[in-house]
């Protein structure tokens, strides 16, 4: 060494706490090789020589190489001083320039003001040293200042001027930049070491996945999978140019990747790197051990260098040498982490971690994953899967190739994306025409009715000009229901046009299942059961859920309750009886032919009863709970409906779902009663038939009928060539069990004739025409 490296070293082997003012003094008097006279005197070891060197070497290069200027940055105090200059005598050109406090940076002028760093707030902390924001003074910009926390022992300081070293070689977008490094006043005539940065002012990456592992809805609506996953590739660029240089970061995990407000990604933190091609200082890892009680996620001093969480198997075991595939699988961690939102070891402290991570086992993202992470894609996995290897070798290679598979998953994303938007965008115009064919429908049956309406009020025989009218009306129907037509055409294309797009789009799958439900319902109102038949296996091929299936099995219900009159409105009145009223007497005589009676002597009677039937609205009932409830679905047999056997339904009053149908329902009557009471309803999709029951007692009902409760019914329809069907209610009814036969009824009427009633017999005589 030279004159003033020799100093130099002198005066960082005092600064540093490893040797006294008097051996430094001895050995700078002495002259030769400083490091070699402290060796020799037992004030140094092998190893602390050797790491001074590293630091006196790393302060001549970020000056130039210029090993006095250097010197003229390095500290001396008051006792040192007077020791270089007895007697007060002037010190010599070195010592007087080593008794300088400054910086020079060439091309700059003399930085003699102490006050070049302003500094500001601490922004974090670590194991080495703190940073805080500060402002160079000098160029006028905000900087960040990381300085070496007091009394650091001789491997930290060592590993911080490494991580000075090393990261000023780096010159990458995604790598913070270095600006300077040097020494700052410290108080107490002692200096501390300083790291000048670039400012970066945004989060980490630790700070964004833990917001999104929480929920929070700020970074849920900034940070989408396809952005964080940009942020990887940042990430993963910064450190293959590492690599390139020979240098693996080795403490790679969310926390060391800053994230700008304006989109800049910078890996930070290189204190643990280490060039590959260099043999690391004799106790650059510290020799002291691992603190057994430090948090899974903290780096770690001693023999196990990193943050066990993310760290590979052979760096937990500290075994062999690390290489770039090290850095890989913790690069294969950050994106497990992103994707599960938890890091991919956990555990209750620091040996419960390095075992799993020492034994490789983890289990993969999807099967962890937060529910904030939503589903992990299997193309994804697979990628963290192999950066996460447990053997190194069948780890990617470098991490470009990592960059490259993620990439490939963007673009296929990306491309997904579009197919998607597109699919929406077909399937929303697809429901518009669906929407477009309901209305035309209700359009077709209003003009059905003004055609009509003119049909009927236009005889045939009135001239042409009359008649223009109801053709025009005809022809608007027929472009109504050519529009509609149309309408469900495109609505098909469009919706298949979708799923071509977008197999899994869907909106556009069940707005295909929608049109053919909608057809099928229409071949049901109509009742055209080969129509239902072929739209039913069309849905069925198509509605892979099931869902629109259901719709059409759609249960229904019934809602039935029983009551009891308490009033006497049908107590057998003695006197009553029904008889027709004389209007008018029939030419009738037996075995006179029918045709020969003449249509004005056709009978037409009126019923007179001579007191009040059936109940008024206002007579009290009381409703009648806990009577069994039977029903039985109808099922064709032979052309007839028959009923299957009986099951229970429940008990009065009843809410019961029941499968579509025609079913007969019976329900228990209690003693007194007649009954039990049977009757038929029919159960439509999603729709409640409401039933009540009126129980009537046994003395009450005519022999040889039986109470039929009234209820709903649909008169009419479409099928039976008239009006579309309406729903009615009608009241209670006494059927006959036992239909009349022609014999029975010419029995009752000789009854009539012998007994001498023939004005009877006239007005119950069979009519003709």
């Amino acid at each position: 060494m030279g004159r003033d490296a020799d100093l130099l070293f002198g005066l960082l082997a005092h600064h540093l706490g490893f040797a006294s003012p008097e051996k430094v003094t001895e050995a700078v008097e002495a002259g030769g090789d400083v490091a070699a006279r402290l060796q020799a005197a037992g004030t140094l070891l092998p190893s602390e020589a050797a790491a001074l060197r590293n630091i006196a070497a790393v302060l001549a290069a970020v000056h130039g190489g210029d090993a006095g200027r250097a010197l003229a940055a390095a500290p001396v105090d008051a006792e040192l001083r007077r020791r270089l200059a007895p007697g007060g005598d002037a010190p010599s050109t070195e010592v007087r320039r080593a008794a300088r406090v400054e910086t020079r940076v060439p091309g700059a002028r003399p930085a003699e003001e102490p006050q070049r760093y302003r500094l500001g707030a601490e922004l974090g902390r670590g194991g080495l040293g703190r940073v805080v924001e500060a402002f160079d003074s000098r160029l006028e910009r905000d900087v960040a200042i990381k300085l070496g926390l007091a009394d650091l022992p001789l491997h930290l300081v060592e590993r911080f001027s490494r991580e000075a070293r090393l990261t000023a070689r780096l010159e990458h977008p995604n790598i913070v930049p270095v600006h300077d490094f040097g020494a700052l006043p410290a108080g107490g005539g002692k200096r501390e070491l300083f790291l000048c940065m670039k400012r970066v002012r945004g989060r980490d990456l630790g700070r964004v996945l833990r917001g999104l592992a929480e929920g929070r809805e700020a970074e849920r609506a900034e940070w989408s999978r396809v952005r964080l996953l940009g942020v990887f590739q940042g990430i993963c660029l910064g450190v293959a140019y590492a690599h390139s240089k020979g240098v693996i970061h080795r403490d790679l995990k969310p926390a060391n990747v800053m994230i700008g407000d304006f989109g800049e990604v910078l890996v930070v933190d290189w204190g643990l790197a280490k060039d590959v091609r260099q043999a690391e200082a004799p106790g650059g890892a510290g020799g002291r051990g691992a603190a057994r009680d430090a948090q899974p996620e903290l780096t770690l001093d001693g023999d196990i260098l990193g943050t066990p969480a993310y760290m590979s198997p052979e760096q937990a075991a500290a075994a062999g040498e690390l290489d770039a595939r090290s850095d890989i699988f913790a690069l294969g961690a950050i994106l497990y982490e992103m994707l599960a939102l938890r890091p991919p070891y956990v555990g209750k402290n620091f040996d419960e971690v390095i075992t799993s991570v020492k034994s490789g086992s983890f289990r993969v993202p999807s099967a962890v994953a937060l529910p904030a992470a939503g589903s992990v894609p299997a193309e994804l996995e697979a990628i963290v899967l192999k950066a996460m290897a447990f053997d190194r070798n069948d780890r990617y290679a470098s991490a470009l190739d990592l960059h490259r598979d993620v990439q490939l998953y963007i673009e296929g994303v990306k491309e997904r994306e579009r197919a998607r938007r597109e699919a929406e965008e077909r399937a929303e115009a697809g429901w518009r025409e669906i929407e477009r064919h309901r209305a035309l429908r209700s359009a077709i049956e209003q003009q059905e009715a003004a055609v009509r309406a003119l049909a009927d009020g236009i005889p045939g025989h009135l001239p042409i000009e009359h008649k223009r009218p109801l053709w025009d009306a005809e022809e608007r129907l027929k472009g109504l229901r050519e529009e509609r037509i149309a309408s469900l055409t495109r609505a098909t294309a469009l919706f298949e046009q979708a799923l071509l797009a977008d197999a899994e789009c869907a909106r556009a799958g069940d707005g295909r299942c929608e049109l053919v439900v909608g057809s099928y319902l229409e071949a049901e109102a109509a009742r055209d059961r080969d129509a239902m038949s072929l739209h039913r296996h069309r849905l069925e091929s198509i509605d892979i859920a099931g869902t629109h299936v259901a719709r059409l099995d759609a249960p229904g219900r019934l809602a039935l309750r029983a009551f009891a009159y308490e009033c006497d409105c049908l107590k057998p009145v003695p006197g009553l009886r029904v008889a027709f009223e004389k209007e008018r007497l029939a030419g009738w005589r037996d075995g006179l032919p029918a045709e020969e009676i003449r249509r004005e002597d056709r009978p037409v009677g009126a019923l007179r009863v001579s007191a009040g039937f059936g109940h008024r609205p206002d007579c009290p009932r009381r409703e009648v709970a806990g009577l069994a409830v039977r029903g039985a679905p109808l099922r064709e047999r032979d052309r007839r409906l028959v009923p299957e056997e009986l099951r229970p339904l429940g008990v009065t009053p009843l809410d019961a779902t029941l499968p579509q149908g025609s079913w007969t329902i019976e329900v228990d009557a209690p003693p007194g009663f007649a009954g039990p009471v049977v009757f038929p309803v029919a159960i439509r999709r999603s729709e409640v038939w409401d039933q009540d029951v009126t129980l009537y007692p046994a003395g009450r009902v005519p022999e040889g009928f039986a109470p039929m409760p009234g209820g709903p019914f649909v008169r009419g329809g479409e099928w039976a060539g008239g009006p579309r069907a309406t729903a009615g209610r009608t009241a209670d009814l006494f059927v006959a069990r036992h239909a009349v036969t022609c014999e029975e009824y010419v029995e009752f009427l000789n009854d009539l004739a012998a007994a001498g009633r023939e004005d009877d017999v006239a007005l119950a005589e069979p009519r003709a025409g």
